[in-house]
């Protein structure tokens, strides 16, 4: 099967897996899945590391991500005009503001891939398609 990981859960897999329940640990653990992350959190992760958001180690920055991906065997969802049109007629959720989640979920709808996310946010958009794994943790 197809996910796709919200920022922050791949940010729990380079920090801290702890924060991964069980459920979303067995998907991401399982090597008959296929796992993505948009390009949009590869962006917010690149920021996040190069103001100091986030560390990892002492040898791993916005410049080992990639490879850190690769590893993981985690591949890049870029996104396209096909994306931006579910974005554009996305009903968002008023007090949900985040332009980067709205095309993360518009991406999910629209590729029709289960995105696995801690934000609890999310679950409004499953009426409009999104089908959603959620963290419990």
């Amino acid at each position: 099967m197809r996910y796709l990981l919200d920022t922050n859960i791949l940010v729990f897999m380079l920090i801290d897996s702890s924060l991964l329940s069980d459920d979303v640990l067995s998907v991401i653990e399982d090597y008959s899945n296929s796992l993505y992350i948009s390009s949009v959190s590869v962006n917010e992760i690149i920021h996040l590391f190069k103001y100091g958001k986030i560390k990892r180690d002492k040898e791993t920055n916005e410049t080992e991500l990639f490879a850190l991906l690769e590893q993981l065997g985690i591949k890049i969802s870029y996104i396209t005009e096909k994306h931006l049109r579910v974005c554009a007629g996305l009903t968002c959720k008023d007090n949900h503001k985040d332009s980067n989640d709205h095309l993360i979920i518009s991406q999910a709808i629209s590729d029709k891939i289960t995105i696995i996310s801690s934000d609890h946010s999310f679950d409004y958009y499953t009426n409009q398609g999104l089908n959603l794994l959620f963290n419990k943790k």
